[in-house]
C-alpha cells in the first residue's frame, strides 16, 4: 500500500464518521464542523449510488474521477482524510495515483468491504 493509504473496515470508519460529541452522522459526514472526519468519496455507478448510500458522501463515479480532481470538483476534501467507497472494494482499490505523480489528498482510506 503507498504511502499515505490505508485500508480501514466498516467498523473502523463507522467510528471514525460517528462520535457522542457529535450533533448526527450526516453532518459530520458532509463536513460540518469536522475537519477531521474523513469525507467519503463514494465511486460507485449513480445507479448504485442512488440505491443507498454512506450519509453525507459524495458520489463520482470512477471512471469521472480523473476530470473531478483536475477541474476541482473535490476541492473541498483537500486537508482532511478521504474515505474511498464503492460496491465490493475493487474501484476503490483503483483510486491510487501513479508513483511518479503527487497525490492531492492524503490520507486516503481504502474501505475494506462493500457499502
Amino acid at each position: 500500500m503507498p504511502a499515505g493509504f490505508r485500508e480501514v473496515g466498516v467498523d473502523e470508519l463507522y467510528a471514525q464518521l460517528h462520535s457522542p460529541a457529535d450533533a448526527g452522522a450526516t453532518e459530520r459526514a458532509a463536513g460540518a464542523g469536522a475537519e477531521d472526519a474523513p469525507a467519503v468519496l463514494d465511486v460507485r455507478t449513480r445507479g448504485e449510488f442512488a440505491g443507498g448510500r454512506v450519509p453525507g458522501a459524495v458520489n463520482v463515479p470512477l471512471d469521472e474521477l480523473s476530470d473531478a480532481v483536475r477541474s476541482g470538483r473535490l476541492d473541498d476534501m483537500r486537508g482532511r482524510p478521504v474515505a474511498v467507497v464503492c460496491a465490493i472494494g475493487k474501484r476503490s482499490a483503483q483510486v491510487r495515483p501513479p508513483p511518479s505523480r503527487p497525490v492531492a489528498f492524503l490520507p486516503i482510506l481504502m474501505l475494506t468491504c462493500a457499502v
